[in-house]
């Protein structure tokens, strides 16, 4: 009998995400349901995709075998999780819930800790690799949890990723990604400002790229977004908003673990200072700041 899963959450990376299950998940008997709060994505995804959209979260977790969730923060997977009606609620037991959200460590091992209590295998699996990523079926994906719950899944999350760690106990997943962000945020600042001290000394920038980009300065952020800052573009997908909430969850790792995080500080400052304005924008728009500044 094939794997019946259910995906909650059709945001900027589940939409994606759940149409590779849909598409690919016969290689291993796998059927998909979905489920959005906003009920019209999921009605767009069905007309895209095909399968099954569910009426209410209760009705998506019950009969599963693995249920998986991509949400926006802690609150949003508390709720959908442990919530009155939610998935834990409702799934049976010796199923695996999969949660791809970047979120706290800690609300990470409280549904580890409650799913178990209950029967239920939790996987806290955080992805990186952007909306082009999951578009691709590309990710990277970090988890925390049993490894022999992850070996179980393997197929289900090998149809939207290229790579598979397994970090260890629950909450590991999320540090990792929190690792990730702080990377990913001081790449775009220390390319932002390489950009702009070029185009203020008069260089031409297609040559910069090419000088720079093969060497030690080379990295995802300089392929794949160089010219897209130098161009003042920033619809790609990862906005503001979120990066300044993920920022916000390393600095209350940072603090209750004693990591020193000045640079991520400053950083999330920064994203702050945006959010207002242009909430939606890539997170390389981190360059309109430096646009700011006066000589």
């Amino acid at each position: 009998m094939g794997m019946k899963i259910g995906f909650y959450g059709l945001g900027i990376m589940g939409y994606p995400m759940a149409g590779h299950i849909q598409s690919k998940g016969s290689s291993f008997g796998a059927s998909v349901s979905v489920y959005n709060r906003t009920a019209s994505k999921s009605i767009s995804w069905q007309k895209e995709y095909g399968g099954v959209v569910a009426s209410s979260v209760s009705d998506l977790a019950q009969g599963k075998d693995v249920v998986v969730t991509c949400l926006s923060n802690d609150s949003a997977l508390e709720e959908a999780i442990l919530g009155d009606g939610g998935i834990l609620a409702n799934i049976p037991q010796g199923s695996t819930i999969v949660d791809h959200s970047t979120v706290s460590a800690e609300i990470s091992k409280r549904i580890a800790r409650e799913a178990s209590a209950v029967g239920v295998n939790f996987l806290d699996a955080p992805v990186s690799g952007g909306e082009v990523g999951a578009t691709k079926g590309v990710l990277t994906i970090m988890v925390g949890g049993d490894a022999d719950v992850l070996s179980s899944v393997s197929a289900l999350l090998g149809v939207y990723s290229s790579s598979v760690t397994h970090m260890g106990a629950s909450g590991n997943g999320q540090l990792t990604k929190m690792a990730n962000q702080i990377c990913i945020a001081a790449n775009y600042v220390g390319l932002a400002e390489a950009i702009k001290f070029a185009e203020v000394n008069g260089l031409d920038m297609g040559l910069v790229f090419n000088a720079i980009s093969k060497g030690s300065a080379g990295s995802w952020s300089m392929d794949n977004r160089f010219a897209t800052m130098h161009e003042r573009k920033f619809d790609f997908g990862f906005p503001i908003y979120l990066i300044a909430k993920d920022l916000g969850l390393c600095l209350h790792q940072g603090a209750e673990s004693d990591a020193p995080l000045m640079v991520t500080a400053l950083l999330k400052e920064m994203y702050e200072s945006l959010k207002g304005a242009h909430p939606t924008d890539d997170a390389s728009a981190l360059i309109r700041l430096l646009d700011r500044v006066k000589s």
